[in-house]
């Protein structure tokens, strides 16, 4: 492609044994409002019937990418992401669907917002159940704060600019298998700036072949491994205690007595006072992240009882978060009903 006729945006589309969902996934993109796209669609060495399904659409904008080799997920998206000549690159799943406007959206917020790089977006995760909306921070601060415990740039949503991709040394490492993009996206708070949309971009699909679930065991201890990394940014003297302490807090496997809470309001405390040492991220924008999740661990131990909700708001870091009533009722409630669960 030229300069003149290079697309704004490379969707880059990774398929292994995609075949049951990725006719719905790849028309949800070939459908979308903006239309100045090329669809790289990478079979990574399927071996279902996902090829015949890929070479059934004729749309000059899908191009088919792979030679019959496993690469794997970090290997596919490495070879799409080469071959991207747009301007912007959009990530999209075989399993997911994208809204209509999705790439009308983010085009229109990276075009406002040059100082943005990875624009991703909230999701609706749906299976056969129903669906749960899935809310992410909007602003890069507040991004970069959550990330201590969890990614909340979903990477199903993520388009980011391909400028920052050229030097070809800014790729997903192999050694961070199923959490490559929370690595690359810790790696890079030093150059990138991130944002998410206020709003759903993608439907998410769960399922028993998803990454998630095939993977999850292999996905929490790759992204404990990019935590640790983050809170050695800190330059925080972490005890092997305080590293399990701070993965429970990551994956809300929360005991509900008082002895666990104390210890959790001591770490997140301890996380606190480095940062203001440190300044990895803006005090004002961490400690009402650390607030919160302090409110949700002391709400998943109302097993315990009052305790549970004493242990809230006798704690420093409950000033910082402005509680509705209701909520308070809610919690107060759950601690009463709750109490001796196990």
């Amino acid at each position: 492609m030229t300069a003149t006729t290079a697309p704004k945006v490379s969707v880059v589309m990774p398929v292994y044994n995609g075949g049951r969902f990725v006719a719905e996934a790849i028309d949800s993109i070939l459908r979308q409002s903006f239309t100045d796209f090329e669809f790289l669609v990478v079979d990574d060495g399927s071996t279902d019937d996902s090829a015949a399904v890929l070479r059934s659409f004729s749309d000059p904008r899908m191009r088919l990418l792979g030679d019959g080799v496993n690469r794997g997920v970090v290997g596919a998206l490495n070879l799409g992401f080469a071959a991207a000549a747009g301007r912007y690159v959009a990530r999209m799943d075989a399993d997911d669907v994208s809204l209509p406007d999705r790439l009308q959206r983010q085009v229109d917020f990276l075009d406002a917002n040059p100082g943005i790089d990875v624009c991703g977006g909230w999701m609706e995760a749906f299976d056969g159940r129903g669906a749960t909306l899935w809310q992410a921070p909007l602003e890069d601060s507040e991004i970069r704060s959550w990330f201590l415990f969890e990614n909340v740039i979903y990477h199903p949503t993520v388009m980011l600019r391909r400028s920052v991709l050229l030097d070809g040394t800014v790729r997903y490492d192999r050694d961070f298998p199923h959490a490559e993009d929370y690595e690359l996206w810790t790696r890079m708070l030093d150059t990138w700036r991130f944002a998410n949309l206020g709003e759903v971009l993608l439907c998410y699909r769960l399922h028993d072949q998803s990454v998630g679930q095939r993977e999850n065991t292999t996905q929490r201890e790759t992204g404990a491994r990019v935590r640790r990394r983050l809170l050695a940014g800190l330059h925080l003297d972490v005890t092997d205690a305080e590293l399990a302490l701070h993965e429970a807090l990551a994956s809300w496997r929360v005991e509900a007595d008082t002895a666990f809470l104390d210890r959790a309001q001591a770490w997140l405390l301890k996380l606190l006072q480095a940062n203001r040492e440190r300044q990895l991220v803006p005090p004002a924008v961490l400690e009402p992240v650390l607030a919160r999740r302090w409110y949700q661990v002391c709400f998943i131990a109302a097993p315990a009882g009052m305790a549970a909700y004493r242990c809230f708001f006798r704690s420093p870091l409950a000033g910082a978060l402005q509680l509705p009533l209701r909520d308070r009722l809610i919690f107060a409630l759950s601690a009463l009903l709750r109490r001796g669960e196990r």
